[in-house]
């Protein structure tokens, strides 16, 4: 986060969160933080931002680009929390923020808590959360500015003041004649727009110092820090999350085919090892069929035999049996080969389509690995993938309904019911609350909902579209049923039980 703009958006934050209560700490991943907080409700009613009241602060630290902004849309959490963050919990619970003391250049935020360990709460941007009992000489210090003449001319002034960031320096040598203007506004801190670019497929924030031209015709523009903040910390945060999951059904990709490749060959090797059992065959048969001129109970290593289909045999014995014994056994090795060659390739297409060797045999059907992402493991859900690529799922029973809308979904995931009677719940995933999603998208999930709802042999039906957060399950209710708070749109869609099939991935 670039230090001018933090310099603004400190100032906001302050002003909104003295007095709050903070409540609750988790870490949605390594290095982010969320803070559930109560906002005092004078300071959230005089902030077009805050209607609705959202509570959640994510903070995120250390990395290429750190963030700090409030949300209502709060992230899917690990089950066990990192100790840090219950040694947090354990002391920040229940404490007020007041007072608000800041270090902008160097990114750091602190504020005054209310009785308990440490006396101040500090956010910096580099090293994340923490509490202290004292402020270093940083905080409230008087910002020193260098002459513009140096900054135009020194690309290494940054290293002294941390406020003169190389974007600002390359905005500054973009305009020569508005220069001195844009950089007088920044020492007094003045500042009444807010625009997001991307920059490497990223949002990127900046203050009004851009010069006209320089923004591109996709830039964004905010009158407040707080509002900028949160457009672009909810794209970044909520993208970022579903990567890791991606990325760990990537690696359980791997792992899961690293499995089958070993299944597959243990698999040859035991075909390649019944062949070669029921090649014995012959063997056996070339002694019976020479039993007459042979003494039965000789025990010998080897003997020369001819065969009435395969010409003249030579048979390796097994010198501490005799000749019928070792005839008997022969006969044993190649009929356990055929009963176990009847079962390979039945094998073979288990583990091929997935699932356990075991379900060659009937007695399991329990896949070893599906397209489904490791957070829907072990769920009575159904997957489909929309033909945007957007992942819907779909209960398949009252259990997996509740499920998917209370613990499997996100607040800005999109819900789908058929309207007026009994039918599954439908989710559309979306990766961040601001992703828009096509129409084309939006139809077919509730297509899916109409496919399994009382309404499923019609021609057509009309189908609710609402925002999970907005969607709640009925308390004493029977499992599976809801209420909307909020619908954003009831959808009148036919029928098409192709695309059912279509669609399905697991």
């Amino acid at each position: 986060m670039e230090a001018n703009f933090f310099r603004h958006l400190a100032g906001e934050l302050a002003g909104v969160l003295a007095g709050a209560r903070i409540e609750k700490i988790q870490s949605p991943q390594a290095n982010i933080l969320t803070l559930t907080v109560s906002v005092l409700r004078e300071h959230a009613e005089c902030m077009t931002f805050f209607q609705g009241r959202p509570k959640l602060l994510v903070f995120e630290y250390g990395g290429r680009q750190s963030l700090l902004f409030f949300t209502d849309h709060k992230p899917p959490n690990p089950a066990s929390p990192p100790a840090a963050v219950m040694w947090l919990r354990k002391r920040l619970r229940g404490r007020r923020l007041g007072s608000a003391h800041y270090d902008w250049p160097g990114r750091r935020l602190a504020f005054e808590l209310s009785e308990g360990q440490g006396s101040y709460l500090v956010f910096d941007c580099k090293n994340g959360l923490s509490l202290v009992d004292t402020l270093d000489a940083a905080f409230d210090n008087e910002v020193c500015w260098p002459a513009l003449e140096n900054v135009l001319s020194n690309p290494d002034i940054w290293r002294e003041y941390q406020q003169i960031s190389p974007i600002l320096r390359k905005n500054l040598a973009t305009d020569p004649e508005g220069a001195a203007g844009l950089y007088r506004g920044l020492v007094e801190g003045r500042a009444d727009r807010f625009y997001i670019t991307m920059k490497d497929d990223r949002p990127d924030l900046a203050l009004n110092f851009l010069p006209v031209g320089f923004l591109g015709e996709t830039a964004q523009v905010f009158d407040s820090a707080l509002e900028a903040a949160c457009v672009q910390g909810q794209a970044i945060v909520f993208g970022q999350i579903g990567e890791t999951e991606a990325k760990e059904d990537v690696q359980a990709e791997r792992t899961a085919a690293k499995r089958q490749k070993k299944r597959l060959k243990r698999i040859e090797a035991e075909e390649s090892r019944l062949l070669q059992l029921q090649t014995e065959r012959a063997f056996a048969d070339a002694i019976a069929a020479n039993l007459d001129q042979i003494d039965p109970s000789a025990r010998m290593t080897n003997l020369t035999l001819s065969h009435p289909d395969h010409g003249t045999v030579d048979v390796v014995l097994d010198p501490a049996l005799t000749v019928v014994e070792n005839m008997e056994r022969f006969y044993r090795h190649a009929s356990k080969g055929k009963r176990g060659l009847a079962h390979i390739d039945k094998r073979r297409q288990a583990v091929l389509a997935g699932k356990d060797e075991a379900a060659a045999y009937g007695r399991s059907k329990q896949p070893v690995h599906d397209a489904l992402p490791s957070r829907y493991k072990g769920e009575a859900v159904r997957l489909f993938k929309t033909d945007d690529d957007f992942m819907v799922l779909r209960g398949k029973n009252d259990k997996a309904n509740h499920r998917l809308l209370s613990r499997l979904s996100s607040p800005f995931d999109l819900w789908f019911h058929v309207e007026g009677g009994p039918g599954a719940h439908v989710i559309l995933k979306r990766d961040h609350p601001g992703q828009d999603v096509p129409r084309r998208s939006l139809e077919q999930a509730a297509v899916l909902a109409g496919l399994s709802s009382f309404r499923k042999n019609d021609a057509k039906a009309e189908v609710i579209v609402a925002l999970v957060k907005n969607v709640r399950t009925v308390k004493g209710a029977a499992m599976g049923q809801a209420s909307v708070d909020v619908r954003l749109e009831t959808v009148f869609i036919d029928l098409d039980p192709a695309l059912e099939k279509r669609l399905l991935v697991s």
